[in-house]
């Protein structure tokens, strides 16, 4: 339900901040309920990441929802 879906991504949230308060990360296939902040915090080498990938796939042909939403 939408109520659900909501609580999820609350509590998951919570959780990621309980990882990135010990230096931690999360793991990025569970849903992408993260902020674009906690995924920066998580992962602060994403930029090689995506500069690497748009050497490698310029026309960005190869894509998912995660890159879609934190990595443009």
């Amino acid at each position: 339900t939408p109520a659900a879906l909501a609580a999820e991504e609350e509590w998951t949230r919570e959780l990621v901040n309980a990882a990135l308060n010990v230096n931690g990360s999360y793991y990025l296939g569970y849903r992408l309920n993260a902020t674009a902040e906690q995924f920066a915090r998580a992962y602060p080498r994403a930029a090689e990441f995506v500069a690497l990938k748009h050497r490698v796939d310029p026309t960005n042909k190869f894509r998912n929802r995660l890159i879609d939403r934190y990595l443009q």
